[in-house]
């Protein structure tokens, strides 16, 4: 499955920029961290971050741009690559579409381009196989990780989602 959102697909544009954060929230025990990060890549919506915080799937932390001292909340996606001693890197996305603590004025896409790709995914908990919206972050983590972290309606909870790769029975693709 290509998932290539191609010319015109983005939210907005990414650039590779190193930006230093600070990162808020909870660890898997409930225990309050605040930790150094810093992007390697980003766009208005999202941002490829490397930090020493074991981050989890769907968690939801607070950036700061320790430039601007803009701060926002950012669910994050899932692992760019594994952690290590020196940490991991995760793809994030804002929760909020109106904030921008880049500091950077993107430009707004052009009428009738779609900020969005989709998918066919299959969620690993039911098996319900849904053709689902997709961002630019939520690509690069499918990419690098086979899996990511979205809403299932059939189990009302946010759920493991991976490339659809089994036969899939009529009526049971979800739109």
């Amino acid at each position: 499955m290509n998932l290539d959102m191609g010319e015109g697909k983005r939210r907005s544009d990414r650039i590779m920029l190193t930006i230093q954060l600070r990162i808020l929230g909870n660890d898997a025990s409930g225990k309050r961290f605040k930790q150094a990060a810093r992007t390697f890549t980003l766009n208005r919506h999202g941002a490829r971050i490397r930090t020493r915080v074991v981050l989890q799937v769907g968690q939801v932390v607070r950036l700061v741009n320790l430039i601007g001292e803009s701060d926002a909340e950012f669910r994050v996606v899932g692992p760019l690559a594994p952690p290590s001693e020196t940490g991991g890197e995760w793809g994030v996305e804002c929760t909020n579409a109106e904030q921008n603590i880049w500091g950077i004025k993107f430009p707004p896409l052009p009428d009738g381009e779609s900020a969005y790709a989709k998918g066919l995914l299959e969620c690993r908990r039911c098996h319900t196989a849904a053709f689902l919206r997709l961002s630019t972050v939520e690509i690069e983590v499918l990419q690098s990780a086979g899996i990511l972290s979205k809403p299932c309606e059939t189990c009302a909870c946010v759920s493991p989602w991976g490339y659809a790769e089994k036969k899939l029975e009529i009526g049971r693709i979800a739109h």
